[in-house]
């Protein structure tokens, strides 16, 4: 079989079904090819077998197999099929199979630039990162012995700035923890598609969220974190955020998108996050501003009427102006936005909507549970 990276080929996708697939990586020794299926997420992609490999697409052309779902290559396809693939032999392959985090086992989504002589060429099939400091080796009894005395089990790293229940946000310098920070990015690349700060880490804050009473566990479980530039001339208030995987679906990010925007009404800045934002980071985001605008929205007259301004949203809530017209423009009030920035909206129509959207308005962050430095 003459294959070569980038080629568009069609590959077997479910049961008797074809999809379109780019080949960003080859290994002939095992006769298998790392393929991107075209139209789907990154952490689809998947090393397969020779065999389930078939002819080069043509443009337009239908699936080889009947009854295929119908993942017909476009011209926008075959140019992202050439543009995977071109930084080396493994550029864009997934190097590690699963993380073995704590007491968690977890499947990888993306390639993380671990040193390749530890991740050799064609990825391990597991990768042992200790849950306190983020350190990693791919020998397991070398990592139990090196959990046991970890000098980040009683003491974690950075300082305390939120507690509340069994959860506190510690804020890390990057230039202080260095190596911490490296690893804690080194690892969440595993899970982000589009990161680019690995080792670079000196000019920015870190926010990590611990959750101090997980059942089953002795120690407490790193849950996610932001990162933050010390210094941002276009006022965001977050570079990067990730939830991993074993603690999704618990409201964290939302509480850690809360809390960046707390930060930036303590310095009585009106921030957001870097863009472009992700698919998932954008769902996130358009989540939060519009719970937090319906919840300024909420604060009625007699008349259960707002009367406010789009420049009183954003100095009530931290948010930019555009994004807060971006928000409303989601929640279908763009039209109540007048050329002036005063905006009248009907309470009753802020709940239907809330309700209809099962949108969330409170903010998961307690101001009073803030544990701030002056000066």
């Amino acid at each position: 079989m003459d294959l070569a990276p980038r080629q568009l080929r069609w590959v077997k996708w479910r049961e008797d079904s074809y999809s379109s697939a780019s080949i960003l990586n080859i290994d002939v020794d095992t006769r298998r090819a790392y393929v991107h299926y075209i139209n789907q997420d990154k952490r689809l992609d998947a090393w397969v077998p020779f065999s389930a490999i078939g002819d080069v697409v043509d443009e337009g052309a239908a699936s080889p197999a009947s009854g295929a779902e119908d993942r017909v290559a476009s011209p926008q396809a075959a140019m992202d099929a050439q543009s995977v693939s071109t930084e080396g032999p493994d550029q864009g392959v997934r190097n590690v199979d699963k993380v073995l985090f704590g007491r968690y086992e977890i499947h990888t989504w993306y390639r993380s630039p671990y040193p390749a002589e530890l991740v050799r060429h064609g990825g391990v099939p597991y990768l042992h990162v200790c849950p306190l400091c983020f350190k990693y080796t791919t020998d397991g009894e070398l990592l139990r012995k090196h959990v046991l005395a970890c000098p980040k089990r009683h003491d974690l790293p950075g300082k305390k700035v939120y507690e509340k229940g069994h959860l506190s946000i510690y804020e890390v310098d990057g230039d202080v923890e260095k190596l911490y920070c490296q690893n804690l990015c080194l690892f969440a690349k595993l899970f982000l598609d589009h990161k680019t700060i690995y080792y670079d880490v000196s000019g920015f804050l870190f926010y990590v969220l611990v959750n101090n009473n997980q059942s089953g566990s002795s120690t407490p479980e790193y849950c996610a974190y932001f990162s933050k530039e010390k210094v941002s001339w276009d006022n965001n208030n977050l570079a990067c955020i990730i939830t991993f995987p074993p603690h999704q679906r618990h409201g964290y990010g939302r509480m850690l998108i809360s809390f960046s925007y707390a930060l930036s009404r303590l310095e009585d800045v009106r921030g957001g996050p870097e863009r472009p934002l992700s698919d998932l980071g954008y769902r996130g985001y358009i989540n939060y501003w519009t719970g937090t605008v319906a919840a300024v929205l909420l604060k009625t007259n007699e008349d259960e009427q707002t009367d406010t301004t789009i420049e009183e949203i954003s100095e009530a809530t931290g948010i930019r102006e555009e994004e807060v017209l971006e928000a409303m423009t989601q929640m279908g009030l763009n039209n109540w936005a007048k050329k002036d920035g005063a905006v009248v909206v009907n309470a009753n129509d802020i709940k239907s909507w809330i309700r209809e959207n099962n949108i969330k308005t409170d903010s998961m962050i307690d101001e009073d549970c803030m544990i701030i430095e002056e000066g």
